[in-house]
């Protein structure tokens, strides 16, 4: 009989092979699995997760209820393969998820973060300019931060109008139409990452001291730069169609 360490294995590698991540259910089923194991549970059953909550250590009921939708969704799959396995009740704990209401910055909010941000000190003098450039292209696209942080200079096609967001949410690429009247400082982003990348390849190392945090698909990071006054270009005319603020990942 395989132990449940072991189900779990093949709970996670079906799941992953359908596109979930699952990388934050597996740290919390792992932890579950491995507590059934060393106290002698080979099977999922409502005792088993009230034991394994009592020692699991303090958290809120929304935490709990999160955590035993996890081990319902385990419990379930495991089902199939053994008819013994029990699927404990969603009535053990009781949670409420509240979502938090988006805050939806101002064009005029906008453009004092940016100017805020070009005040930030730097040893390098790239700092301010990093944020600027970061949060006016967020501001005029809608993008996700993370988006923003993995867009490169062959993402950009300004003959198109169009972005091309990779890895995004849900693991999938999409590509972002802009209006034509923003292609001209997509340029100036575009014409600076090749600048960076191919006439003053010593300022690389400086930008990733910068940016300090890894890319997800390079070693270094080319940093998106603008001047002041393409900066101000950039903010003269924020799209008034996107939902300021809205993402926040």
């Amino acid at each position: 009989m395989k132990t449940l360490s072991q189900r779990l294995d093949e709970y996670l590698a079906l799941r992953r092979s359908m596109g979930f991540d699952l990388s934050f259910d597996e740290r919390v089923l792992r932890k579950f699995a491995n507590f059934g194991v060393e106290n002698g549970f080979d099977r999922i059953s409502t005792p088993l997760f009230l034991n394994w909550k009592a020692n699991y250590g303090s958290a809120d009921n929304n935490t709990w209820s999160h955590r035993l939708g996890m081990v319902r969704r385990f419990a379930f799959w495991l089902a199939e393969h053994d008819n013994q396995t029990e699927v404990p009740s969603s009535q053990l704990v009781i949670g409420r998820y509240r979502r938090r209401m988006p805050y939806i910055y101002a064009p005029t909010q906008i453009a004092n973060i940016v100017a805020e941000a070009g005040r930030l000190p730097s040893p390098y003098g790239l700092r301010a300019a990093l944020w600027q450039t970061l949060f006016g292209l967020i501001a005029v696209t809608g993008m996700r931060v993370s988006e923003a942080l993995s867009l490169d200079r062959q993402d950009v096609d300004l003959d198109r109008a169009v972005l091309t967001l990779r890895n995004t949410k849900n693991g999938k690429d999409r590509q972002l139409p802009v209006k034509r009247d923003t292609v001209a400082q997509l340029a100036a982003i575009r014409s600076f990452f090749k600048y960076v990348a191919s006439c003053e390849p010593q300022l690389l190392h400086h930008c990733q001291k910068v940016l300090a945090m890894p890319s997800k698909r390079h070693e270094k990071r080319v940093v998106d730069f603008l001047t002041r006054d393409e900066m101000e270009a950039l903010l003269k005319a924020p799209d008034q169609s996107t939902w300021f603020g809205r993402r926040d990942r």
